[in-house]
C-alpha cells in the first residue's frame, strides 16, 4: 500500500481514528486510576549488624559464621511464630560482613520499630554466651567430630591379608613344571626333523635322484609319517600336563589388600574433605581463642527507604492509550481496506486506464459564470487539462459526442466535471455543447445556463420528419455561456427518462449537436441507471468517474464488462475525490479579481493566485 493510498483510507476513515482514540485513552486513564489506587505507601527499615572477623579467620570460616548467625535469626522468627511473615527478613552479606534485618510497613516509624524490635530479639537470644565461651564450644565440638569422622575413616580401610602358599600344591606344580619342559624340549626336537626331511625331499625333486660317491653308505630314507605321529602324540600329553597346572590353585604367597568398593570409596572422600574442613576451622578458631577483645559484632544506624511505587500519570497513559488506539484502528481499517480493494488512486485502476484524480470544487466559488476561468485553486483545473488532453487523439477525427457517468459517485459530482471539462475545452478554442441527461436532478450550476429552452422542452416539440432541422435551429439560437460554450440542461422530465433518451428525437437531437459543435459533452446519471445504459450506446466515446473510496475495483471490472458487451468505446476512468478543494482568497477577493478582468470578457485560468487542497 502506497503512502498516498494509505493517507487517504485513513483519513476517510477519521471518524473510527477519533473513536478508537477515544476509546483507548478512556480504558487507560480507567487502568491507571485504578491502578493508582491500589498502591499503598511502603517503607522498609534496615538494621544492619556488623561481624568482626577475627584474626586468622579464613574466608570460608567467617562466612560460616555468617550463615550460621542468620540461621540462629531464622530460629528466632520460628519461635516467635513469625517466620512467615512477609514484613520480616533477614539477609547475609558476605561482602559486607553484615547481618541485615529488614522490616516493611506502612509507616516509616512502624517499618523502623520493626527491624529494630527485630535485631534485639536475636541479640538477646545470643546474649547468654561470650565469644570465648562461642569459641571453646565450638572447639570442643570440633574435636568430638573429627574422633567420629576418624572412626569412621578407619572403617572403611580394610586390613592387608597375608596367604600363605600351600606345600603339597607347590610339589605338584613343580613337578608338572618339569614334564611340561621335557615334552616341550622332545616336540621341537621332533619338529626339527620332520622339517630337515620336508627340505630334502623337495631338493632331490628338484635336483633329481644320483647315486651315492664311491665309498659312502646310502642314507636309510626318513619316515616322515611316523616322525609326525610322535609329535602328534607329544602335543596332546603337553596339553594335558597344562590343563593340570591350570586346575591348581593360584595363589601369590604375598600380601593382598582388598580394594574398597564405589560406594564407600566416595564415602572415604566425602570423609577426608570434612575432616579438613574441621581441622581448617580448629586451627582458625584455637589462633583466635586468646584474641577475644571485646565484642564480636557492632550494631548499626537503622535506615528507612520508601519503596512505595510511584504513581501513573493518568495524562501519560492516556495519551498512550490514544496512540494505541490509533495505531489498531489505522492497522484495522488498513487490513479491511486490503481486503474490500477500494479505488483511492489512479494506480488502483485495474481495468480501465486511469486519466486523473479529480478533486471536488471549492465551496466558494462564484455562481454567475464558469468556475473553470475564475480565480481558485489550480489543481482541480490541471486534473481537467489532462483529462482534455486524452480526447485530443479522438477530436482529430472530427465531431464526436462524449459521455460522463459516475460509478458511486453523486451526480452533482459528476455535473461538475462534464461542466469544468466544457469550459476547458472551450478554453483551448473548440467549439462545445454541454447537455445534461439527468432529468431526476437538475443542475443549477452557472455552466449550464443562461439557456432559454431545456433537453425536454426541446424534445417535446419535435416536429415529426423534420426534427433535425428543428433541432439545429433550436440549438444554434441557444445563448453562449462564454465563447465557444452553450448548454443545454436537462429540465424537469416527463415520463420515464430511459424512453426519452430512447426516442428518436433524442436521436436527432444529437446528431442536430454533431453538426453544431465540435465536442458534444453529456453528463448523465449513474452507471447503473437505466438512462445511462442508452446514453452509451448513443455516445462516441464514455469516461467513468469513479467516487474514491466507494467504488471497488470490481465495481471497475464489472462497468467495463458491461461497457464492452454494448460495444460502448471507453476511453479511461477518472477518480472523483471525497474531498473538495479549500480557497484561501475569500469571495470578496474572487469577485474583486473578477471585476479587475473584467465582468464581460472571458477570463484566463490564473497562475498568479495560490490556493490549498
Amino acid at each position: 500500500m502506497s503512502p498516498r493510498r494509505l493517507y487517504l483510507v485513513l483519513r476517510a476513515s477519521w471518524w473510527i481514528l477519533l473513536i478508537a482514540a477515544i476509546l483507548g485513552g478512556a480504558i487507560s486513564v480507567i487502568i491507571t486510576s485504578r491502578s493508582n489506587e491500589q498502591i499503598r505507601r511502603t517503607f522498609v527499615a534496615s538494621a544492619p549488624m556488623e561481624f568482626i572477623k577475627l584474626e586468622n579467620e579464613s574466608d570460608d570460616a567467617f562466612e560460616r559464621r555468617l550463615n550460621s548467625a542468620k540461621a540462629d535469626a531464622d530460629n528466632v522468627l520460628a519461635a516467635q511464630g513469625v517466620e512467615n511473615d512477609s514484613r520480616l527478613q533477614v539477609t547475609a552479606d558476605v561482602a559486607a560482613a553484615e547481618l541485615i534485618f529488614r522490616a516493611s510497613a506502612r509507616q516509616a516509624e512502624e517499618a523502623e520499630e520493626l527491624a529494630t524490635t527485630f535485631r534485639e530479639e536475636y541479640l538477646n537470644a545470643e546474649q547468654s554466651m561470650t565469644v570465648v565461651e562461642t569459641i571453646s564450644d565450638r572447639i570442643d565440638v570440633i574435636v568430638e567430630r573429627l574422633e567420629v569422622l576418624n572412626e569412621e575413616r578407619a572403617s572403611l580401610t580394610p586390613a592387608p591379608v597375608v596367604v600363605e602358599p600351600d606345600p603339597e600344591v607347590e610339589v605338584q606344580r613343580s613337578l608338572f613344571d618339569a614334564v611340561r619342559a621335557d615334552l616341550q624340549n622332545r616336540a621341537e626336537d621332533i619338529a626339527v626333523q620332520i622339517e630337515d626331511a620336508e627340505i630334502a625331499e623337495t631338493l632331490g625333486e628338484l635336483l633329481g635322484t644320483t647315486a651315492p660317491a664311491e665309498g659312502e653308505e646310502p642314507e636309510e630314507p626318513v619316515d616322515v609319517a611316523a616322525l609326525q605321529a610322535e609329535l602328534d602324540t607329544l602335543l596332546n600329553a603337553l596339553r594335558d600336563v597344562e590343563a593340570r597346572i591350570a586346575e591348581l590353585p593360584a595363589v601369590d604367597p604375598a600380601m593382598e589388600e582388598i580394594p574398597l568398593s564405589t560406594v564407600d570409596s566416595l564415602d572415604e572422600l566425602v570423609l577426608e574433605q570434612r575432616i579438613q574442613d574441621l581441622e581448617d576451622e580448629y586451627i582458625a578458631l584455637s589462633l583466635s581463642l586468646q584474641e577475644e577483645s571485646g565484642q564480636a559484632t557492632v550494631t548499626g544506624d537503622v535506615s528507612v527507604q520508601d519503596t512505595t511505587p510511584e504513581f501513573q500519570s493518568r495524562l501519560t497513559s492516556g495519551l498512550t492509550g490514544v496512540l494505541v488506539g490509533i495505531f489498531l484502528a489505522a492497522v484495522a481499517i488498513a487490513g479491511f481496506d486490503l481486503f474490500r480493494k477500494k479505488v483511492w488512486v489512479v494506480d488502483d485502476l485495474e481495468e480501465l486506464s486511469g486519466l486523473a484524480e479529480v478533486p471536488l470544487r471549492p465551496r466558494l466559488v462564484p455562481d454567475d459564470r464558469p468556475w473553470y476561468t475564475s480565480v481558485g485553486p489550480n489543481r482541480r483545473r490541471r486534473e481537467v487539462q489532462t483529462i482534455r488532453a486524452a480526447l485530443e487523439a479522438p477530436m482529430a477525427k472530427g465531431p464526436m459526442t462524449v459521455g460522463l457517468t459516475g460509478l458511486r459517485a453523486k451526480s452533482q459530482n459528476v455535473q461538475e466535471l462534464a461542466a469544468d471539462l466544457a469550459t476547458s475545452l472551450a478554453v483551448a478554442g473548440r467549439s462545445v455543447l454541454l447537455i445534461d441527461t439527468d432529468f431526476d436532478s437538475d443542475t443549477e450550476l452557472a455552466e449550464y445556463g443562461p439557456a432559454n429552452v431545456t433537453l425536454t422542452e426541446m424534445l417535446a416539440s419535435s416536429t415529426g420528419s423534420e426534427s433535425g432541422v428543428h433541432f439545429g435551429k433550436t440549438l444554434a439560437a441557444l445563448p453562449e455561456v462564454m465563447e465557444g460554450l452553450t448548454a443545454l440542461p436537462s429540465g424537469i422530465g416527463v415520463g420515464d427518462a430511459a424512453d426519452t433518451v430512447s426516442s428518436e428525437p433524442f436521436r436527432a437531437a444529437l446528431a442536430a449537436a454533431k453538426q453544431q459543435a465540435d465536442v458534444v459533452l453529456v453528463a448523465a446519471p449513474a452507471i447503473e441507471n437505466p438512462t445511462t445504459t442508452v446514453v452509451a450506446q448513443r455516445m462516441d466515446y464514455m469516461i467513468v468517474a469513479a467516487g474514491q473510496g466507494r467504488a471497488t475495483v470490481l465495481d471497475v471490472e464489472d462497468a467495463q464488462l458491461d461497457l464492452a458487451r454494448r460495444q460502448v468505446n471507453v476511453i479511461g476512468a477518472v477518480i472523483l475525490s471525497r474531498y473538495r478543494l479549500r480557497m484561501k482568497a475569500p469571495k470578496e477577493t474572487v469577485a474583486a479579481a473578477e471585476k479587475k478582468a473584467g465582468s464581460d470578457d472571458v477570463a484566463e485560468p490564473s497562475t498568479t493566485t495560490k490556493s490549498g487542497t
